[in-house]
């Protein structure tokens, strides 16, 4: 049971070094590839809706919100948002709107989205008809699922701004 304890504890560390480092700023936050060792400025509305996962190849954004349909399709995984990767990886997988951001350490990253709308969950919820979607899923949960919405809109009304920010971590 110790070995096992030892074994979370390790792994725990090891994952929190390679997540999210987040620096605050007057109107946002800057979000810290800790592996890709380049750094993007988020605007608040992000900070408690979002899931960013620092990848040898870049970050993969998802989108968790309050709402079970926010919360993914398994509801704790969160829906994709976007990608921030290499050129190997962007150009390998089967992914919309790429847009190069910049080049870091000699290796160029590129803005992406699914092929597949992930959003899908709260975007379908959203258009149920209110009775209908009360009665299958409660008042306070249809106030959620529109919730969601509106900050999943803000979210991607705001990318722009996110790749423009792109560049090299100030700290290297």
């Amino acid at each position: 049971m110790k070995r096992k304890a030892v074994f979370v504890l390790v792994l725990a560390v090891i994952l929190s070094l390679t997540s999210v480092f987040c620096v605050s700023a007057d109107d946002g936050w800057t979000y810290e590839s800790y592996l890709n060792k380049f750094q993007i400025e988020l605007p608040d509305v992000w900070r408690d809706y979002c899931i960013i996962d620092d990848c040898s190849f870049g970050i993969a954004v998802r989108f968790y919100g309050k709402s079970v349909p926010g919360k993914g399709y398994n509801h704790d995984d969160g829906l994709f948002l976007l990608f921030i990767g290499d050129e190997e990886f962007i150009f390998s997988e089967t992914l919309d709107s790429i847009t190069y951001v910049g080049t870091v350490n000699g290796k160029n990253y590129y803005f992406a989205t699914s092929t597949d709308a992930s959003a899908d969950p709260i975007l379908l919820y959203n258009d149920f008809d209110k009775t209908e979607a009360i009665r299958k899923y409660g008042a306070m949960e249809y106030m959620r699922i529109k919730d969601d919405f509106s900050v999943y809109e803000q979210m991607m009304d705001g990318v722009k701004d996110i790749i423009s920010s792109f560049k090299p971590c100030e700290s290297e």
